[in-house]
């Protein structure tokens, strides 16, 4: 038909969509240049042709209701279009009855929908995904009204869909929190910032349950905050799980530094002297040699000092072995309060002591001895009302240019021996010509 028959002008290339005019019989009268451009099909390729080639879906009995006096025009629908090539692509499809002279027409309207179906496609896939998503998601208003929740949500709370859409998260809460911890949460995404925390909620049930939460502000094309989206996930397992963690883990440090310190107990007990709480003989003898060869590494001083109480024999047989190790007792408490740091102090068996002087040269050495042996003098030695002075001698010896802690042990005993054959209660040092000669005579120790 000629295109002047429709109203005179050529309004179908006027019109953005592609145009198809069909005909009483369900061909095509008439079609734009739009219909090229969407289908492929050149408008005059199309003229003649069945409007089944454009839409499969459209049939003859379509336009059959323009004579039965059906409504002007129809609602848009969804079809599928043929491409000349073969291709299908969706459309969405607006017809309407018209008249030229007597003969009826329907006018086609079709527009490209696959843009719009993608997007629809796409947002119906993105809700399916929110929905079964396993994290609870919830979406509020700026009010704090809640919009729409997913099925984590409902399974999380207990809570119907449509018993929470319209209420407010205070729907939930469990009192455990105060208002300032509501409030301080909601001025932080007021303010347009990510809010993480756990709150401690309670279900429809009643139960208690720990809700780990990041909330977010949702903003427009301009930047105003317009909802706010919550991302929730029971982290009441999990959480008393790391308090068990936690508990155990302080049980057990607990219980390690109970061991620690009965280690560092039973070594004590292996290297201390019951008795004088000084280290015994057999921490000396290890450590005698390490602090020598220290001293001699560092070009450090070091004296040994010898120590024997004297008539101490005498005090056992007249007063009992009690009060003698009263009397022992009281010398380790004296050499420990007059102890230097980096002194070593032992007890080195029976009624004999020793003491390592690191750092200190023979003068030195000697006037600690002195003190030693003024300070022990003063006390005495008591049994009831009875009572007996004791007092000490003292060999000392400066370790010499690469003198061996053997040697040096020897010449201070040598130094003590000489002390006590000269009458006692005195502090006498050894030379440094007696390194490396031997003793001729050793004294007994129940002698001293």
């Amino acid at each position: 038909m000629r295109r002047e028959l429709i109203g005179g002008v050529d309004w179908l290339e006027a019109l953005p969509d592609a145009v198809a005019l069909i005909s009483g019989d369900g061909r095509v009268a008439a079609a734009n240049a739009q219909c090229e451009r969407l289908l492929g099909w050149p408008a005059n390729a199309l003229v003649g042709q069945p409007a089944a080639l454009l839409l499969p879906g459209w049939t003859a009995a379509e336009g059959a209701r323009n004579e039965q006096h059906q409504p002007a025009s129809e609602p848009v629908r969804e079809l599928v279009a043929r491409c000349r090539d073969g291709r299908e692509i969706p459309v969405d499809v607006t017809s309407a009855s018209v008249a030229v002279g007597n003969d009826p027409f329907t006018v086609l309207v079709l527009r490209d929908a696959s843009e719009r179906r993608a997007i629809l496609e796409d947002l119906r896939l993105r809700s399916i995904a929110l929905d079964e998503a396993a994290n609870g998601i919830a979406i509020t208003a700026l009010d704090g009204e809640i919009l729409w929740v997913n099925r984590a949500v409902t399974r999380l709370t207990g809570y119907e869909r449509d018993e929470l859409v319209g209420q407010r998260p205070n729907l939930l809460r469990s009192g455990v929190h105060d208002e300032q911890f509501y409030r301080d949460l909601w001025a932080t995404i007021r303010a347009g910032r990510t809010w993480h925390g756990t709150i401690v909620n309670r279900r429809k049930d009643g139960t208690v349950y720990e809700e780990e939460q990041t909330i977010a502000p949702v903003r427009d094309a301009a930047g105003a905050i317009r909802h706010f989206v919550a991302v929730k996930q029971d982290a009441t397992e999990r959480n008393a799980a790391e308090r068990r963690l936690r508990d155990a883990h302080q049980a057990l440090s607990s219980h390690v530094a109970q061991v620690e310190q009965l280690q560092s107990l039973l070594q004590e007990q292996v290297v201390r002297d019951p008795l004088t709480h000084l280290f015994n003989r057999r921490y000396f003898d290890e450590t005698l040699e390490r602090e020598v060869v220290r001293a001699q590494r560092e070009g450090l001083p070091l004296t040994l000092a010898m120590i024997d109480v004297d008539g101490f024999k005498q005090v056992n047989d007249g007063f009992g072995h009690a009060a003698g190790d009263r009397l022992l007792a009281s010398l380790g408490r004296l050499l420990l309060a007059r102890k230097r740091i980096g002194d070593l102090a032992c007890r080195f068996g029976g009624d004999e002591f020793a003491v390592v002087l690191l750092g200190a040269d023979l003068e030195v050495g000697r006037e600690r001895a002195e003190g030693w042996r003024r300070s022990f003098g003063e006390q005495p030695a008591a049994d009831g009302r009875e009572e007996v002075s004791t007092t000490l001698s003292v060999g000392l010896a400066e370790l010499a240019r690469d003198e061996s802690a053997h040697a040096l042990l020897r010449r201070a005993d040598s130094a003590l021996y000489r002390a006590k054959q000269s009458g006692r209660n005195r502090v006498l040092a050894a030379g440094s010509e007696l390194v490396g000669v031997e003793e001729i005579r050793e004294s007994p120790r129940t002698d001293r």
